[in-house]
């Protein structure tokens, strides 16, 4: 059976390492031969290091291309106003939808163009059953997660680390933009109200774990730079 993904494949990002985890997930199964049509994820840069992932990216680009025969099944993972139906004889889209409780009425009618549909989550499929009338089947399948993140040698993760406060909130996302009215994850306000709630309690930090989108030396000077000039306007003690 020729599946096709259609995916951010080769990118840095949550989408690329959830697409690389459908695209190991048939590997696995001696049945399927999987053509590989990678895409990308906004302006997040791409592994080009065929030896990464225990080798996984060599397989990615060695099943890269496009046959003229059309194929069983396509997974895109992709935004749903992305998606094309008619890539195979069955559709799948997956998407994590948005972060909000509604959506664009468009991407309900993108979701019944599909045979199925596969959301992370029950908040995405909420968000898509408020948004207007769905008519396809949505599945909840949360994301697979490296066991090696429980086992008791990864417990003392942060241990080299040497914090000057007792309780911290982790956060983890891109900054998207130069501002909060730019900030698609709303990075920008959640460090804000974080610092206006605990001001008064010298216990409290925040763990930051972000990049600008290409994860170089100089993306580490622009982003250092964000977050220095965000903490001086909203740190007031």
């Amino acid at each position: 059976m020729k599946v096709i993904i259609r995916a951010p494949l080769l990118s840095v990002s949550g989408y690329g390492v959830h697409s690389r985890q459908i695209f190991s997930y048939f590997e696995e199964k001696d049945k399927f031969e999987i053509e590989s049509q990678t895409v990308n994820w906004g302006h997040t840069s791409w592994i080009i290091n065929s030896e990464f992932e225990n080798g996984q990216i060599k397989r990615i680009m060695e099943s890269s291309g496009k046959s003229e025969a059309i194929a069983d099944l396509s997974f895109q993972v992709q935004l749903p106003d992305e998606w094309d139906p008619n890539l195979a004889r069955v559709n799948v889209g997956v998407s994590a939808v948005v972060e909000t409780d509604m959506c664009n009425t468009l991407w309900v009618d993108a979701c019944n163009n599909m045979d199925a549909v596969i959301v992370p989550s029950k908040h995405a499929k909420s968000c898509l059953e408020k948004s207007g009338k769905l008519s396809t089947r949505v599945f909840v399948v949360p994301e697979w997660f490296f066991p090696e993140i429980v086992d008791e040698n990864c417990e003392n993760y942060f241990s080299n680390y040497k914090f000057d406060t007792s309780f911290n909130f982790l956060i983890l996302s891109q900054i998207n933009g130069q501002s909060a009215s730019t900030d698609r994850k709303n990075i920008f306000n959640t460090i804000k109200w974080i610092c206006e709630t605990f001001k008064d309690d010298s216990d409290v930090g925040i763990v930051l774990k972000t990049n600008h989108g290409r994860g170089t030396t100089i993306d580490r000077e622009v982003t250092s730079s964000l977050v220095k000039s965000l903490l001086s306007e909203v740190r007031k003690s």
